[in-house]
């Protein structure tokens, strides 16, 4: 049961709404890596369209032992290249879209809040180092990087498998395409909600660092970015903690928790708080910030 806010409803509004910013800009950053797992699916499917053009009989293929192991030999190298090459494009992109989703979730809080106050109050600028240090913490003893490469890891050997069973003739060509697609659809699924996850973290973590450099004592937690808030979840919102209160829960609390934390500021002034890009922007050349070239 959510327990009523004690902010103002619009710096409340405008705060959940630069984390509705940050997944929005990661599900747009994200249709590269989506595109790329789709041309790597083609290459796959056209390859095993090849194969059956040439080898099948009756609708399986049909090949000698010693060429089955060797074709298997073969497709295992190309897949495992595959699984490199999307692991690797895959981790470059989330670590840029985290990357980015922490400097601007700790710049436009900074923002909004300052705009609301008659004395703004005072912060560090980010630098790449923290920036990357932040990005670069485990979940459970365990890098987003680490996951991706795990669930790339996985997807191989799955797609090993329903390979294998078209090779030696068991799998006719429809079958394996559809199990080929559906392995890979797994693995952007399974994409799809780690990065969610890592977003809800970056935010969280943009949120406490921005706390402890302009001395604010105290956070709120925020549930209901949208309709999917769960019963746990829920029983916190509208909750105070002060920042190094070792009860406070963690975010996020469970894969795909869209959860957040509100710096708990009830002396702000919401008619003079500004939100729009173009406001924000002028704010940052007026703070001489740049994210890219942050040192």
């Amino acid at each position: 049961m959510s327990k009523k806010s004690k902010l103002n409803p619009k710096y409340k509004t405008l705060i959940e709404d630069i984390a509705r910013q940050g997944y929005n800009y990661s599900d747009k950053e994200m249709k590269v890596v989506y595109k790329e797992k789709k041309k790597k699916l083609d290459e796959i499917i056209l390859l095993l369209a090849l194969l059956f053009t040439t080898d099948s009989k009756e609708g399986l293929l049909k090949l000698t032992s010693i060429y089955q192991k060797r074709l298997i030999k073969d497709i295992d190298n190309k897949l495992e290249i595959i699984g490199n090459e999307l692991g690797k494009h895959e981790i470059k992109n989330v670590t840029d879209i985290l990357t980015r989703n922490y400097q601007n979730t700790y710049y436009r809080n900074a923002f909004v809040i300052n705009s609301g106050l008659k004395k703004p109050l005072k912060f560090n600028k980010l630098n790449k180092k923290v920036a990357a240090k932040e990005v670069n913490t485990a979940i459970d003893g365990k890098l987003y990087s680490d996951r991706i490469l795990k669930n790339k890891l996985e997807t191989i050997n799955k797609l090993k498998d329903v390979i294998k069973l078209a090779i030696v003739g068991k799998s006719y060509l429809d079958v394996v395409t559809n199990d080929v697609t559906k392995v890979m659809a797994t693995d952007s699924f399974k994409t799809h909600r780690l990065v969610e996850s890592e977003i809800t973290r970056i935010q969280a973590q943009a949120i406490v660092s921005l706390g402890i450099a302009m001395s604010i004592e105290m956070q709120e937690y925020s549930a209901i970015l949208d309709k999917r808030t769960c019963s746990d979840c829920g029983s916190f919102d509208g909750n105070t903690y002060t920042i190094f209160d070792s009860t406070r829960p963690s975010i996020p609390q469970h894969s795909a928790c869209r959860c957040m934390w509100i710096e708990s500021i009830t002396w702000i002034t919401p008619s003079i708080m500004l939100f729009a890009d173009e406001d924000f922007d002028n704010w940052l050349m007026d703070n001489e910030i740049d994210f890219d070239t942050e040192d």
